[in-house]
């Protein structure tokens, strides 16, 4: 029969009159005697409240964490106790870049409370929207940004306002982007344009400090690739010569079997995008009315040339 196992053994103050107690203990479980150990108990008159106890396998590791305790203790007082110890390993991480720049960890705490703190936590998405589309139709009559740009950035800021209507900017998440964005159901195009059309809402929030950061930084590759497509990017689309227009209007009214020419015609003097034709059936053209129009995908209405 195995002898029954002493609780304690030795025993000491760690630093000299300290009032820090290290002793030597021997764990047992189901029976079986692990290697010895060494319990530090930090007294109350330290913590300022309840005390300490932590467990080490070494006699150098016990002693370096009394040694500690109490420098921080004369250091700090009783704040440093409140502190964990995961956040004390993610200071002491921290530390070498903070000494590199020559900054101390106060003037780095102030420096993020200062700025890290979003001051406009009540901002919806649509009050966000409002400023920022104000502010482009100012450069705009002001002519410092083009008449297409414009509207198009309103018309897609407004349908992203629309569909997270009433949401405070700060608490839309990745996720919730990511599933507005494919319920769309638009091409891979279509949903770069609104993705980043709601990037430089989101980039007009964190530079207001409304949020204190966009959540579309944590929108991984994978995700991307899923909504927008793969590949090289597309090139920009060139804009065709009034003779190279011509020749595919005549191209395409030779050919009336590849039912071209409408689609063609839109595209050329409506400005409708490629995504928006290949969801529009010939019965969405309003020639009929005065004046003609198409309503696209988007929630746009285009104007029909008034041609033959």
């Amino acid at each position: 029969m195995a002898p029954k196992l002493k609780k304690a053994l030795n025993a000491w103050e760690y630093p000299n009159k300290s009032g820090i107690q290290i002793r030597e203990i021997l764990n047992s479980h189901a029976g079986e005697a692990f290697n010895g150990a060494y319990l530090v108990t930090i007294p109350a008159k330290l913590t300022r409240k309840l005390r300490l106890r932590k467990q080490f396998k070494t006699r150098k590791e016990a002693e370096k964490y009394a040694d500690d305790a109490l420098t921080g203790a004369r250091e700090q007082g009783a704040g440093f106790f409140a502190v964990t110890d995961r956040e004390k390993l993610e200071l002491a991480a921290s530390m070498p870049a903070l000494r590199g720049q020559g900054v101390s960890v106060d003037e780095a705490i102030r420096f993020a409370l200062k700025h890290l703190q979003p001051t406009g936590r009540a901002k919806t998405l649509q009050v966000v929207v409002d400023e920022l589309v104000a502010s482009k139709a100012t450069r705009y009559e002001g002519g410092h940004l083009r008449e297409r740009s414009y509207k198009d950035f309103k018309l897609r800021a407004k349908k992203i306002a629309d569909g997270f209507s009433g949401r405070i900017v700060s608490e839309i998440s990745c996720e919730e982007i990511i599933a507005w964005v494919t319920a769309l159901d638009l091409g891979p195009r279509s949903n770069r344009n609104y993705l980043s059309t709601l990037g430089e809402v989101l980039k007009y929030a964190r530079q207001k400090r409304y949020i204190s950061f966009s959540p579309l930084d944590e929108l991984i590759d994978e995700d991307r690739k899923r909504i927008c497509g793969e590949g090289l990017p597309e090139k920009e689309p060139s804009i065709l010569t009034p003779n190279e227009a011509e020749r595919l209007l005549v191209a395409a009214n030779r050919h009336p079997e590849l039912e071209m020419l409408g689609a063609v015609t839109l595209a050329l003097f409506c400005g409708i995008r490629t995504e928006e034709l290949k969801r529009l059936s010939w019965e969405s053209v309003k020639i009929s009315e005065s004046p003609p129009m198409v309503p696209c995908a988007a929630s746009a209405i285009y104007p029909v040339p008034a041609c033959s």
